[in-house]
């Protein structure tokens, strides 16, 4: 009797599962992680899957124009002034076009994360934006709205908003699952399911190789710690890079 017992509660047990290490997670979401800057180096990413490098044009027009550089003003590194470490700080009068390549570095055709902690200043706009070709339509886009701040979210032509809570610095996880068959975009802030929206144009286009990730247009702010993956990420992993927002560092191969 009391064997099997034992049996039924081993079962049970197994069959919930049993909560997953933060080593286990870290392993689990390491290969799913196509970029990440962090500003700790300068302003290359630290890891990615294609050109670590950042670029600068005299416009998002004349992208032919590039060079792997940025020799303004208007961008600084502010040290010991990220949510970890050193962050990227837009002080307002950027002209310049400012961003990384896309191409393997994020892969959003079907589905990925992006994953991005803002400090915004008094002037707000648009910290963060992953283009594939048409930059009236983006993959991703982020724009902070003020009186009141506001949060808001674009991605493959649909769009959500969210009031962001009180607080210096705001953690936001933008997640697309399922994107080439009409799937859904969930919104994260602060560790925190915010908003969800549906995917509203299934056929959108993408250009790897034209795509870019840009930078603080007409933003005033800092922006630490970016990460892209390749896939959706779960609750329990946009929680985890929450609450540890250097989490990153510990996810390059």
């Amino acid at each position: 009797m009391y064997r099997a017992a034992a049996i039924v509660l081993t079962s049970l047990l197994l069959a919930c599962g049993r909560p997953q290490s933060p080593q286990e997670a870290i392993d689990q979401l390491a290969p799913s992680m196509t970029f990440y800057a962090s500003y700790e180096d300068g302003m290359d990413a630290a890891q990615a899957r294609d050109d670590r490098r950042i670029y600068s044009a005299p416009s998002y027009e004349a992208l032919g124009e590039r060079g792997p550089w940025y020799w303004g003003q208007d961008v600084q590194l502010a040290y010991d002034s990220g949510i970890s470490g050193h962050a990227l700080n837009f002080t307002g009068g950027l002209t310049q076009a400012l961003f990384y390549t896309g191409e393997a570095n994020a892969p959003w055709a079907d589905a990925g994360a992006l994953s991005v902690w803002l400090h915004p200043g008094e002037f707000f706009g648009a910290p963060l934006a992953v283009v594939g070709v048409d930059p009236l339509a983006p993959a991703v886009a982020i724009d902070l709205l003020s009186d009141p701040l506001q949060l808001a979210v674009r991605a493959i032509h649909g769009e959500g908003s969210a009031v962001p809570p009180a607080g210096d610095w705001l953690h936001v996880v933008i997640s697309v699952s399922d994107a080439a068959s009409g799937g859904k975009v969930t919104v994260y802030v602060n560790g925190q399911e915010s908003t969800t929206f549906d995917v509203t144009d299934p056929d959108h286009s993408w250009d790897a190789a034209r795509s870019t990730i840009r930078l603080g247009v007409d933003y005033v702010g800092l922006i630490d710690e970016l990460a892209i993956f390749d896939r959706a990420l779960t609750p329990a992993e946009v929680r985890l890079l929450h609450e540890t927002p250097n989490l990153p560092a510990s996810l390059m191969r």
